[in-house]
């Protein structure tokens, strides 16, 4: 059963692409209740990627340049979670997602560069063991609104 955790991660960003199209189906309003379960699911979603399959690679001294791109819009897609959700933020986080999806599940991407370094089972088993991650309540302000742009600057470079 080889690339077990290519499957599942790739399973999980189907999953939340489903619920980030359901924030926003119907109406120029956001569903709510879509957004938190994206909400919480993606900030897990980056939790396995950070603590389990790219501290793998780090180990390895493997692929240092991809790490640091998908650090990059890690930060800038769990900035875009904190403020309460608007239609513009659905809408900058899908665009994103749907390029740093395509990053980590390429032939030579982070889930296949993880693979060379670590196995599979492992990797998996590690994923599954790893607690729900805690989400805190939304939260707005000029800093925070300062802080996206920052980051979306800096990902046009």
């Amino acid at each position: 059963m080889a690339a077990e955790v290519r499957k599942f991660l790739g399973a999980d960003h189907a999953r939340l692409d489903e619920l980030l199209t359901q924030t926003l189906s119907g109406s120029s309003s956001v569903d709510y209740e879509a957004w938190q379960a994206f909400r919480h699911g993606l900030l897990q979603h980056i939790a396995w990627e950070e603590t389990i399959l790219m501290v793998a690679l780090r180990k390895s001294g493997a692929a240092k340049e991809l790490c640091d791109r998908i650090r990059a819009d890690h930060a800038l897609l769990a900035a875009l979670l904190v403020p309460p959700p608007r239609a513009e933020l659905v809408l900058t986080a899908r665009r994103i997602l749907a390029e740093h999806n395509k990053v980590e599940e390429a032939m030579d991407g982070l889930y296949a560069q993880c693979l060379e370094v670590a196995d599979d089972d492992e990797l998996l088993a590690q994923i599954r063991a790893m607690p729900k991650v805690s989400v805190s309540p939304p939260r707005s302000g000029p800093d925070i609104e300062a802080h996206i742009t920052r980051l979306l600057r800096a990902r046009q470079r």
